[in-house]
């Protein structure tokens, strides 16, 4: 693994990317199906509420299974512990 800096600061490079296990099935199948849809895309292609429809989901569950997905893929990715459950 190679270290990035930025202004002084040591950043550990992102590795290859997997699927840790991290990851619950449904944030696994949440994002997924975000980014199949376009809702990662610039511009974005798919809004929170098709993500839900596919999902079968409320819009504020979509939401929070999709945040707390890409906070557990950053923490992973900077080797740090995501935020605990509320």
């Amino acid at each position: 693994e190679m270290a990035l800096t930025r202004d002084g600061a040591s950043l550990k490079s992102l590795r290859p990317w997997t699927v840790r296990p991290g990851l619950t099935p449904r944030q696994r199948t949440a994002l997924e199906a975000a980014r199949r849809l376009g809702y990662f895309a610039v511009p974005r292609r798919a809004d929170l509420a098709a993500v839900a429809t596919e999902l079968g989901v409320s819009r504020s569950s979509a939401a929070e299974l999709l945040h707390r997905g890409v906070s557990r893929i950053l923490a992973e990715a900077f080797d740090t512990a995501p935020p605990p459950p509320p």
